[in-house]
């Protein structure tokens, strides 16, 4: 869409009216809906500086605690941003571009990639909650430096 906008205006002298409008309303669908595969995937940012330095069952812990605070957290953000997009749909909000446009698709794309995620971090909690179930942490002695757990995936 933004290489046809750049032929378009420089190399036929004919820009179009709507490829800026809708590749913004597109970037919520780009950002929002790929968040709950990528924690699927263990790919978010982690930053290990101090949690680096725990036991591994005080790292599970963490993680157990982050998980759930993270559902509590994007479980509220769905609320909230479906009733904002509901809202935007009720009114029929458009944009107040060139070309007015529907708001609500782009809108909607929040709560939806939000409530995947809030979900994907439920069943962290779950597989958290099972690994230190199965997990002997008696026979480790607690410490620092000790080797990092490799993280939890689908298929563990």
């Amino acid at each position: 869409m933004v290489v046809y906008e750049v032929v378009m205006r420089y190399l036929l002298d004919s820009p179009t009216k709507w490829t800026l409008e809708v590749s913004e309303l597109c970037m919520a669908a780009i950002v929002f809906l790929p968040l709950a595969w990528i924690q699927a995937e263990k790919r978010h940012i982690r930053i290990d500086l101090i949690t680096s330095r725990l036991s591994p069952k005080r790292q599970a812990v963490v993680a157990l605690a982050t998980y759930c605070i993270s559902s509590v957290v994007l479980g509220l953000l769905t609320w909230k941003s479906w009733g904002y997009a509901w809202h935007s749909f009720q009114f029929d909000m458009k944009t107040a571009g060139v070309i007015p446009m529907p708001l609500f698709p782009a809108q909607v794309m929040v709560p939806i990639g939000c409530g995947l995620f809030c979900l994907q971090c439920v069943v962290d909690v779950a597989m958290q909650v099972a690994s230190m179930r199965s997990a002997d942490y008696g026979s480790q002695a607690e410490g620092r430096n000790q080797e990092t757990p490799e993280p939890l995936t689908m298929e563990d």
